[in-house]
């Protein structure tokens, strides 16, 4: 298991030497992203898959088992979304069967400020780099201009 913490670490570490440093994290990752984007400030953060708790997506996919006691590291990205400032680019699988929907438009609810979004209809979780929207949009975004979506 890795430290949040230390993540912020190797964020500062990067800061030294750059004077902007954009974030990016998928899935899982989403919520080490939104952590070291509310602790510190970077110039623009790409959630992709993103998701307002993993204690809520273990719980869609095992509702009979009591698995938001069990988890340890709940990555509440809910919580820390309130604290993020930074321009922020969702990119959510349309037919995600790991992420639902559900759980990034709660997230999306729990920014303070709007957030611009891709949604690839047709995508998977595992496939989403298959479609020409997806890296024109980060490349767009990461320049500094609107993704060119919602």
């Amino acid at each position: 298991m890795y430290s949040i913490p230390m993540r912020c670490d190797f964020f500062e570490l990067l800061k030294a030497g750059h004077e902007h440093v954009d974030i990016i994290g998928r899935s899982l990752g989403s919520g080490v992203t939104a952590y070291v984007a509310a602790k510190r400030q970077a110039n623009r953060l790409v959630l992709i898959t993103p998701y307002d708790s993993i204690r809520n997506v273990a719980a869609m996919h095992y509702p009979w088992l009591p698995v938001r006691g069990l988890i340890r590291d709940p990555f509440p990205s809910d919580q820390w979304a309130a604290e993020i400032d930074e321009p922020t680019l969702f990119i959510v699988a349309g037919q995600d069967r790991v992420i639902a929907n559900s759980r990034s438009a709660a997230l999306e609810a729990a920014f303070k400020r709007p957030v611009e979004k891709l949604m690839l209809v047709e995508a998977s979780h595992h496939d989403l780099w298959r479609y020409p929207a997806y890296p024109p949009t980060i490349q767009r975004f990461l320049a500094g201009g609107r993704s060119g979506v919602e």
